[in-house]
């Protein structure tokens, strides 16, 4: 069942189920990121502080006090920033993020960016089963499209699609301009450009949870792509099951 999450459920998450190790381990062989940030309620408006409600609350990225504020905070989403900046104390205070130095490459495949004759595309936060699974055919086919270009590329079920985060060392150095045309060349798949252009520099992190859809972020090899089960154990929440 994909449906929003109440407070008391992320707040069984996190406190119960989500594990910091397994974050940390998924950035073992990847810079570490300067950037944590949490969206308490965009898109659902719930919320635990009213105050920060529409808000993105940004705080430095440090492994040992992420679960203290996905905890304090009960999130929507939580979210890294791929961007790494020359003088980030001084972007952090001002919070300025527009210039980076160099950038992670990533591609957001979401299943409302789908044609489904079911859905009907009916919006943002509804999650479609039909979309998910005509998901799963895009992703595997634009994962091999990219191994042409990329050799280091991790995949992640998101919750209501795909992420593809590329790791290769020229892909960080892409200017705006280059992943603009990397973007032209991968137009037949339904990828949020604004994502892979870099505009958007969040990126979901793997193992939080999707308040959106009650899904659990999860890192998915392309052997297991395929036969993907979207309410399988590792991406349901306890509180589904």
């Amino acid at each position: 069942m994909f449906r929003t999450s109440t407070l008391k459920e992320r707040e069984l998450f996190y406190k119960k189920e989500f594990s910091v190790s397994k974050v940390e381990n998924w950035f073992k062989n990847m810079e570490k990121p300067q950037l944590f940030s949490l969206d308490v309620g965009t898109e659902t408006g719930i919320t635990k502080f009213s105050k920060d409600k529409g808000y993105i609350v940004n705080f430095k990225f440090n492994f040992k006090d992420m679960k203290k504020r996905l905890v304090k905070y009960l999130p929507e989403d939580a979210y890294y920033d791929r961007s790494k900046y020359a003088d980030f104390e001084s972007c952090f205070n001002k919070l300025k993020f527009d210039k980076f130095v160099t950038q992670e490459l990533a591609f957001d495949m979401d299943s409302d960016d789908i044609e489904c004759e079911k859905c009907k595309n009916r919006g943002f936060i509804y999650t479609c089963e039909n979309c998910l699974e005509k998901s799963k055919i895009y992703a595997y086919n634009f994962y091999n499209k990219l191994k042409e270009d990329f050799s280091k590329i991790k995949i992640v079920y998101s919750g209501r699609g795909f992420h593809f985060h590329i790791l290769d060392k020229k892909a960080y150095t892409l200017t705006i301009k280059e992943r603009e045309t990397l973007n032209k060349k991968l137009k037949t798949f339904p990828i949020d450009p604004w994502v892979s252009r870099g505009h958007i520099r969040l990126m979901r992190i793997p193992y939080t949870l999707n308040a959106l859809c009650s899904r659990i972020a999860t890192p998915v090899s392309i052997k297991e792509l395929k036969n993907f089960d979207f309410n399988s154990k590792e991406v349901l929440p306890k509180f589904l099951k």
